[in-house]
């Protein structure tokens, strides 16, 4: 939170007196960056200079009309085009307005009174604002606003003591969430009605452990029994996953009719070893994997498992650190080179290492490196030292090569502040690092990639990754469900994460077991169960359970899908079947001429529309939307993607005014050669007559037909005056008396664009009035070189023009004359510089 200088006053009474110079006024409005009246001390002092009173114009426009200096500022030559420029409504991520260290108090004022949401939530995440502006918005009707307030590093103690009271559960889990809340704050919060509240305050560490105990007391006691059989599949998962069950509870589920529940059981570390050992024999062989993956499991099961021939078993083992180091040697024997790649990358055991590189031929373009060749290398490091490539070539970027480095006496140190936060427990067991400990030393300074870095990584290091996936942030776990360097290990977990993202992400990875698939085939949303229809690697029966799935997008998915290598029918009737956005999405992807038949027949705009812009879409069904269509939108997308010119003439009849003109601007009627787009000649001729201004103005500007140029040129139209003007075919006289019978100023601006005539750049500049339109004359430097333009121009009225003038190596006497006593002394002053 900003806090309040020391010198303010003494600053203060600076800021007011005329006689403070530029560079100081600067000084005072960067040092007191939090005060308003600072601010407006210097806005109101003749003295501002011009670049701070735009700014001043701009954000506080009532103040900055009192400075006494306002009248010369405004001769500036460039005073319209900086006054006129609008701060940005809208946020935008290369917005300089406000910086983030040290946000004006003055623009922040502003942004916040007719800025939009974004604006306000970026304001409010800047810690160095001042407490005013923070209660000013504490009430704010948008919940994110206070959202972020809740979340701030630095805020007086009563404001989230309002927040943590919020009708909004996102705030006051916000505050729950915050470990800079008061303690009393978060206890109270911990017994919240909200169990997503609640949580997020017994999960921080400053929530007093004696008011997360007692809110754990008092959720057992009002607990109702769980009805297993009245919980939908999605939530028994969830229970299954849970770390929070009773015994017995466990008990009942190990034996439920899902094996989804059953496997999720498998997986939980608080079954017993007896449950354990029951699933290690189910007779779901997929489920077995369960017990596998269990650190828990007696090491005399797992090593009856290593006899298994089912590949996620056999993952489920090399992924499991309790299966004894005979058994894992007994695995990389067997093991193909996804599973002994796990096995790499999670085993504790050098002899492990050693034999997965066994009788390796030796390969010495990366090119041609598998895994194993890494493992080699990473291996032979450990005597040198030079593990830094290997951490960061994009195909060696495996769990295993940091770990190798991690527990190495020569692993660099750049590296081992990295490995000493996301691997500490592989970093602890390096020599060097163990000793220190002994001895109460520090090592290395734990360090964390900066996120710029973290967003920047599209494949993360394998210890980056990992320890992402079993973090609490939502945008990170979705960041390593994505990564190859991910194990399935800490993957499983998040089958039933509450980010739909996440699990979308993982249901399009490559290398999954049995498991995954069927659980997300029975996702609730159909976005996840549609990525797994679309998965390569998803098996027969789950896609044979899909295809009589009831949204449309995923049934759809499984008949065009890769994975579809039987030709499995699709489920009829997807028109108005389910969602309009699912039906949209079916129509964007689908190629299949019969689906898009289908659909193009939705009683959902959007849907048809979507069918129209498919490019795979049969022409004569586009030629059918085109004319028949209801909606008008729809009929305008079809007419665009239309190539048939009689659909598009008929188009051109259409009531609809916007359809009508995007027939005429149709690409049907033009083609490209010569480096030149030619129009049909005969089009233009019979849309020249339209009642539709829009249209005729593509006639005037690619027309080339003198007597039709001469027709146009009495049109009435503004608009058809600038499409003629703009036809580069035109001749001079033509544009001459164009430009002596029109009214309007661009008309006669674009007449003057790139004109050698002189006579008619100087009717058009003297025409020109406003420096909205003053381009095409003062940036015409072969015009503004010649002696009678120059003459006729010194005294223009538009500043902009005058100015130009000035940059011409020679001027006439008489340009000299007027321009050295110009009204405006940035002119003046110009003029004195060239002399």
């Amino acid at each position: 939170m900003y806090e309040r200088n020391p010198d303010f006053e003494a600053d203060l009474v600076l800021a007011k007196n005329p006689d403070t110079c530029e560079a100081e006024l600067n000084k005072l409005l960067r040092k007191h960056f939090g005060e308003v009246e600072i601010a407006e001390a210097i806005a109101l002092n003749p003295s501002c200079p011009y670049r701070l009173f735009v700014s001043f114009w701009r954000f506080m426009r009532e103040v900055a009309e009192e400075n006494p200096s306002k009248v010369i500022h405004q001769k500036h030559p460039h005073w319209h085009t900086s006054a006129n420029r609008k701060p940005r409504s809208k946020y935008h991520q290369y917005a300089d307005y406000i910086s983030k260290s040290s946000p004006s108090a003055y623009r922040a004022r502003y942004l916040m009174q007719h800025g939009d949401g974004s604006w306000k939530r970026f304001i409010m995440s800047a810690e160095p604002i001042p407490e005013q502006l923070i209660r000013d918005y504490v009430s704010d009707k948008s919940a994110p606003v206070r959202k972020v307030i809740a979340s701030r590093v630095t805020a007086p103690a009563d404001i989230f003591e309002q927040l943590s009271r919020d009708s909004a559960k996102t705030v006051r889990q916000a505050v729950a969430s915050n470990p800079h809340a008061p303690a009393e704050l978060l206890a109270r919060l911990a017994h919240d009605k909200v169990a997503v509240v609640a949580d997020a305050a017994r999960n921080n560490p400053n929530c007093p452990d004696e008011a997360v105990h007692q809110a754990r007391l008092n959720d057992a006691a009002h607990s109702k029994p769980v009805d297993l059989e009245k919980l939908s599949f999605s939530k028994l998962c969830r229970l299954a996953a849970s770390t929070e069950l009773a015994e017995e509870q466990i008990a009942t589920l190990a034996s439920h009719n899902e094996p989804c529940v059953r496997f999720l059981i498998g997986t939980n570390p608080l079954t017993p070893t007896a449950l354990l050992e029951q699933l290690a024999q189910d007779s779901e062989e997929w489920v077995q994997a369960s017990a596998a993956f269990n650190p828990n499991t007696p090491a005399e099961t797992l090593t009856r498992l290593v006899s298994s021939t089912n590949n996620d078993i056999l993952l489920g083992l090399a992924s499991n650190p309790g299966l004894p180091e005979s058994a894992q040697l007994q695995l990389a024997e067997k093991a193909n080179d996804r599973i002994g790649l796990t096995l790499a990358n999670l085993t504790n055991f050098s002899a492990v290492w050693e034999k997965l590189v066994e009788g390796l031929l030796v390969v010495k373009k990366a090119t041609y490196k598998s895994w194993r060749h890494f493992l080699a290398d990473a291996l032979k490091a450990r005597s040198t030292g030079k593990f830094s490539s290997l951490q960061r070539a994009k195909k060696s970027r495996h769990l295993f090569v940091s770990r190798i480095a991690a527990i190495s006496e020569s692993c660099p140190d750049d590296l081992a502040c990295y490995y000493a936060h996301y691997i500490f427990n592989d970093y602890s067991r390096n020599p060097k690092v163990a000793l220190a400990m002994l001895e109460g030393k520090t090592p290395v300074k734990p360090q964390q990639y900066r996120e710029w870095k973290l967003d920047q990584w599209m494949e993360p290091p394998g210890h980056v990754s990992n320890y992402y996936a079993q973090c609490g942030n939502d945008k990170r776990k979705a960041q390593a469900a994505s990564a190859w360097t991910t194990e399935l290990l800490y993957l499983l977990p998040l089958v039933v994460d509450d980010n739909v993202n996440t699990r979308k992400r993982l249901a399009c990875r490559k290398h999954l077991i049995q498991f995954v698939f069927e659980i997300l085939a029975r996702d609730d949303k159909s976005g996840v169960r549609e990525e797994i229809a679309k998965n390569r690697s998803t098996p027969k029966n789950v896609l044979e359970h899909l295809s009589s799935d009831n949204a449309s997008n995923v049934h759809t998915s499984v008949s065009q899908g890769a994975g579809n290598t039987d030709g499995q029918a699709r489920k009829p009737g997807i028109a108005n079947q389910g969602s309009a956005t699912e039906r949209a999405r079916v129509a964007k992807r689908s190629t299949a001429p019969e689906i898009l038949t289908e659909l193009a027949g939705d009683r959902a705009a959007s849907v048809r529309a979507t069918v129209a812009a498919n490019r795979h879409t049969p022409p004569e069904l586009i030629a059918q939307l085109a004319l028949h269509d209801k909606e008008a939108k729809v009929r305008i997308v079809a007419v665009s993607q239309c190539r048939d010119e009689d659909v598009v003439k008929q188009a051109l009849n259409d009531f609809d005014k916007t359809v009508r003109i995007t027939a005429a601007s149709s690409p049907v009627w033009c083609k490209y050669q010569d480096r030149r787009t030619h129009y049909n000649q005969e089009f233009l001729s019979w849309i020249a007559d339209s009642g539709d201004e829009e249209v005729r103005a593509i006639a005037a500007k690619h027309c080339e037909s003198v007597s039709l140029q001469h027709q146009l040129m009495n049109d009435p139209s503004v608009l058809v005056q600038r499409a003629l003007a703009s036809n580069q075919l035109l001749s001079t006289d033509d544009k001459l008396t164009m430009v002596r019978i029109t009214d309007d100023q661009e008309t006669a601006s674009i007449l003057a664009r790139k004109t050698t005539n002189e006579e008619l750049f100087l009717i058009a500049a003297a025409m020109i009035t406003s420096s909205h339109v003053d381009d095409p004359i003062r940036c015409h430097a072969q015009m503004l070189a010649r002696p009678a333009v120059q003459d006729q121009l010194c005294t223009h009225p538009v500043p902009n023009i005058r100015f130009a003038l000035t940059n011409q190596p020679h001027l006439t006497e008489r340009a000299i004359s007027a321009l050295s006593n110009d009204v405006s002394e940035g002119i003046r002053k110009r003029m004195a510089d060239r002399k």
